[in-house]
Order: structure tokens, then C-alpha cells, then sequence
């Protein structure tokens, strides 16, 4: 794999990071003369080892997160709290809320071609733990636990 190539193979990566080894060879075969074959082996060793981009559990992301005017529409709220005398980072308090199972499991396995990848775990519907949490500019200011019995 040349420099061409490898700027072609970020790129392509950068824009699309879901794509499937199949489709990244398909692309490269189509886009480079030069090239008349390539295994997915050899992608994926370049990828993997030479670039060192790995595969991890995607997390969605809404594409207006960031967005200019979901930003100026944040910093107009916390500016129309200030007349009533709440001040983002002097009286101001989140409250927020973390949920997890405790039978948490990879989100990975592995199985053999053409099966399912079960995890065994010692029930189906474990205990739920939700961690409440009220944070300010100085620290957390109160924090409770609940836990439900068999799942919610």
C-alpha cells in the first residue's frame, strides 16, 4: 500500500467509519488502476496494525449536537437565567441519572459463522442500579442509589 493509497484508505475511513472491509476493498479496486487485487487480510492488517484504527461499539450521535445553532440556542438559555439570579457556574445545580444492569455484558462475542453469540448470565432480568447525581461548579452535592430487583 502506497502513500496515495493510505491517504485514500484515512480518508474513506474518516468519512464513512462503518464501512466493511468488503466495501473499503471494493472501493480502493475501483478507485486505483494500479491496483488489480487486494485481500481483506491485507486491509485489515494495514487498518489494524499499521494505522491502528480498531472497531469499537458505535455510539449514535445526533449530527445537530454540535451544531451552531443548537450551540447559540444553549448559551441563550443559560443567558436568560441570569435576570432571575441563577448563574451557570455559581448557584446552579444538574441533576442527572446514570441506569446500568447489573448483568452487564461485552457488547462483543464471539460464535461460530452462522450462530448467535449468547453470554450466559445467572438470570435474565438482574438487578437495575440508578445512580442520582446533583453536581454544581464545586463537586457533587448529593448523590442516592436505587436498586430494583429483577429489572424494571
Amino acid at each position: 500500500i502506497q502513500e496515495h493509497h493510505r491517504q485514500f484508505i484515512i480518508d474513506i475511513v474518516d468519512k464513512n467509519n462503518t464501512i466493511t472491509f468488503e466495501e473499503l476493498r471494493l472501493n480502493i479496486l475501483e478507485r486505483f488502476e494500479d491496483i488489480q487485487n487486494i485481500s481483506i487480510a491485507t486491509l485489515c492488517n494495514f487498518v489494524k496494525n499499521i494505522e491502528r484504527i480498531t472497531l469499537k461499539k458505535s455510539t449514535p450521535m445526533e449530527l445537530k449536537r454540535n451544531d451552531p445553532t443548537t450551540l447559540k440556542q444553549r448559551k441563550e438559555f443559560v443567558m436568560s437565567l441570569q435576570p432571575e439570579g441563577v448563574l451557570y457556574n455559581m448557584n446552579c445545580i444538574f441533576i442527572d441519572e446514570a441506569v446500568f444492569n447489573v448483568n452487564m455484558i461485552k457488547g462483543r462475542a464471539r460464535a461460530k459463522a452462522g450462530k448467535p453469540a449468547f453470554v450466559k448470565t445467572s438470570t435474565k432480568r438482574a438487578k437495575n442500579v440508578s445512580i442520582f447525581f446533583a453536581l454544581s461548579a464545586f463537586g457533587v452535592e448529593s448523590c442516592h442509589v436505587k436498586v430494583v430487583e429483577g429489572g424494571t
